[in-house]
């Protein structure tokens, strides 16, 4: 079978040392959660499923990408999926950069998922039983920043134990913007 194929950012590792700082007290105090590998921390914009990258769609994402300019984001608190998945909430507005990719992908025949897309990097998940996550999300309440300017898109593929980059694009540059 065919690893997922999603379309992200990444962030860099100075706009969440703040959080990893804070979530390392938080583990030890949680077993009972599966925890995600900061390595791991990505934004999903657009899930694809199962399929290999096709060149129109390389060629989709990189017109999406020289559309966009940079945006500004930073860690913003912390939220939860129900019972099960704990994430941390991202400040700025990624959802025109996620419908222009989610755009791209249903022009090149990939079928995405029809839901309202919320921005957010997935820290924790419930192993296997339903746990009360609101102590967790109002202990990382004011985990923030700092800013960091969304610069890449990138198309990623889930390996065994990691994520690999198939292919990025980078985003236009505000500072590139004459007015």
């Amino acid at each position: 079978m065919t690893a997922a194929l999603f379309v992200a950012i990444v962030p860099p590792p100075d706009a969440i040392a703040s959080l990893q700082t804070a979530l390392d007290r938080l583990r030890e105090a949680t077993p009972e959660l599966a925890w995600v590998a900061p390595r791991r921390w990505h934004v999903t914009l657009c899930f694809l499923g199962s399929y290999e990258p096709n060149e129109a769609l390389r060629s989709e994402l990189a017109r999406v990408a020289t559309s966009q300019e940079e945006i500004a984001i930073e860690v913003a608190g912390a939220g939860r999926f129900g019972d099960r998945v704990l994430f941390a909430n991202l400040a700025g507005d990624l959802k025109p950069l996620a419908a222009g990719v989610t755009r791209a992908a249903e022009r090149c025949g990939y079928e995405v998922e029809d839901r309202p897309f919320r921005g957010h990097l997935t820290l924790a998940r419930s192993r296997r039983t339903r746990i009360d996550l609101r102590p967790l999300v109002a202990a990382l309440a004011e985990v923030h920043g700092p800013v960091w300017r969304v610069n890449e898109l990138r198309l990623m593929r889930s390996a065994q134990s990691d994520y690999e980059t198939v292919d990025s694009w980078p985003l236009k540059s505000s500072a590139s913007t004459y007015r």
